[in-house]
């Protein structure tokens, strides 16, 4: 690895020049710092470029970043667990890159866990020991102290030597294709938003709830989160989980019944009562979504054991292969929610788990157990 410490960039004209002096080039690799505490979007620290012997740390509050924006689009962009980077580098240049190679999701594909930290997957692949980690430093203290920096380069740095050793062990197992598919769905994740309002559906309760709960529940947790977009506030900020299911089984027709549940605060009844009342109102006069049946929950317990089963052996973490999104569509939809590089890669067996019917099998050299075809993947049309 070459010398950590950065080109500190801090001033429009050294931003401009820097843009002028990356324009065309195909790799770079990107990190960011940032603060996440009580907000809705992370708040951009530090960014954080680097080409195999150079690394710039350029500092977003005293630069306009949208120069770099012809540099981002034409480039491939390295990263660790770079969802939150990719989202802030687009929020800060208003541009997506070319493609992108995560690291983290490539140790995914290698048996080393999932989500696992850039410094421990460099310390078990490279045998490096990375700069002590800062990662809750506040990093909009300014002047930025030696260690700081050399840190921020650190990140963007060593992640050149990691794709070199990863690529290749992934190449040796026939998986450039896996990797470049896996790194990419970061791309397409972009415009999802960033906190799912389908997230309730896998909560333990929810099996239990009826009809109306459901349809203000459903309600309360978007109006939560629009309005947490737009205060920039974490959402339970305004309203925790707990309290959005009371209100849900309450479904209050006026302010006033708002007082029957002691946790409800007079600040959020006299800020937000009227509002959450008109949510119920609205709630209970639309559409109602479809129920989390008992037959569904095993299903998706099923589903862990199966992707454990089935992609630890193969060096495949299960919690990339079924992240709860995927585990919710695929358990409701059964194996045709399958999308991308998770159909191409698993369906096939997926659908032969579902056609083994009542009884006990091996996967893996593991034992699988299945009570009932029903209740494990919901049957096809045709079956």
């Amino acid at each position: 690895m070459s010398d950590p410490s950065p080109i500190l960039i801090q001033d429009d004209d050294a931003l401009r020049a820097l843009a002028d002096e990356l324009v065309g080039i195909e790799r770079l690799a990107a990190d960011t710092e940032f603060h996440a505490e009580r907000r809705y979007h992370p708040a951009l620290a530090l960014l954080q470029l680097a080409t195999r012997d150079r690394s710039w740390a350029i500092d977003p509050l005293a630069c306009d970043l949208r120069p770099l924006a012809p540099v981002i689009e034409a480039a491939e962009l390295l990263v660790h667990g770079g969802r939150h980077d990719l989202a802030l580098i687009r929020r800060a240049t208003g541009a997506v890159p070319r493609s992108v190679v995560d690291t983290q999701r490539l140790a995914a594909l290698l048996g080393y866990g999932y989500p696992r930290r850039l410094d421990d997957v460099v310390v078990e692949s490279l045998g490096i020991a990375p700069p002590p980690a800062l990662t809750l430093s506040d990093w909009f203290a300014r002047p930025l102290t030696p260690d700081a920096l050399r840190y921020a380069a650190a990140d963007v740095l060593l992640l050149w030597p990691l794709v070199d050793h990863l690529g290749k062990l992934l190449g040796s197992l026939g998986r450039e294709g896996l990797a470049a598919s896996t790194s990419c769905e970061l791309l397409d994740s972009l415009d999802a938003p960033p906190r799912d309002p389908d997230a309730w559906r896998g909560w333990d309760v929810a099996p239990h709830l009826g009809g109306e709960t459901r349809a203000v529940l459903a309600a309360l947790l978007r109006w939560r989160n629009d309005q947490a977009a737009k205060r920039d506030q974490p959402p339970h900020y305004l309203l925790g989980d707990s309290l959005a299911l009371a209100l849900a089984r309450m479904r209050p027709r006026d302010v006033a019944t708002l007082r029957q549940d002691r946790r409800i605060g007079d600040g959020l009844r006299k800020r937000h009562g009227s509002e959450l009342v008109e949510v119920v109102r609205r709630a209970l006069a639309g559409p109602v979504p479809s129920s989390v049946t008992p037959e569904e929950v095993s299903r998706r317990g099923f589903l862990r054991v199966w992707a454990d089963a089935w992609g630890t052996p193969q060096g495949l973490a299960p919690q990339l292969l079924m992240p709860d999104a995927v585990l919710r569509a695929v358990a409701e939809h059964g194996p045709d929610a399958l999308q991308g590089w998770r159909r191409d890669l698993m369906h096939e067996d997926l659908m032969a788990a579902h056609n083994a019917g009542r009884g006990v099998f091996m996967l893996a050299g593991r034992l699988c157990v299945l009570a009932n075809r029903s209740d494990v993947i919901p049957r096809q049309a045709g079956d």
